[in-house]
């Protein structure tokens, strides 16, 4: 989060604390913003409302609760992602340009190298310290966003190196049997 999010961070816990009874100060409320400003404002946001609607009465919220249900969340969207990419490598393959719902993959797999590195990884390496570290990169980016890369295929490669659009056919053929 931002310094523009803080007003909305306040009305966020403000309502959380109101819903389960208690006062909330400003002291308490630095100590929130301290605790979770390196989060999203969006998955506190939604960790809070998730906590109204699934916590008891009493309950006294704590800022490491809200940081585990985002957390949480992040994994999940990271197994979706991983789902995703894979899905879309079988699908797609390397001479055409991947697109992907979440454009957090792509920055992860230019990061490691590219589209057609990626496609072209041994299973071995793809399934253990690709995955590994694609896990822990969209946890990464989840905290610090960027800017985000588009992916290019081999067809699109050859096509800006010949400055003209070859068929996907024509670039098989000068593969196999060179230029």
């Amino acid at each position: 989060m931002t310094d523009h999010d803080k007003q909305q961070f306040a009305v966020v816990i403000g309502s959380m604390f109101a819903t389960f009874g208690h006062e909330l100060s400003l002291e308490v409320l630095g100590v929130w913003w301290s605790s979770l400003k390196d989060l999203q404002m969006h998955d506190v946001k939604h960790a809070v409302a998730k906590l109204i609607r699934t916590e008891q009465s009493s309950y006294r919220p704590v800022p490491g609760r809200i940081r585990q249900m985002v957390e949480a969340s992040t994994e999940a969207r990271a197994m979706v992602a991983w789902d995703e990419l894979n899905r879309v490598i079988m699908t797609t393959g390397t001479y055409r340009n991947p697109t992907f719902e979440d454009p957090k993959i792509a920055a992860i797999v230019q990061q490691h190298g590219g589209w057609v590195h990626i496609c072209e990884m041994l299973e071995t390496q793809f399934d253990t310290w690709f995955r590994k570290s694609f896990f822990a990169d969209y946890e990464t980016i989840e905290t610090t966003p960027g800017l985000l890369p588009r992916l290019t295929g081999l067809t699109q490669i050859e096509n800006t190196r010949n400055k003209g659009a070859l068929s996907m056919e024509q670039i098989l053929e000068e593969k196999t049997n060179g230029p």
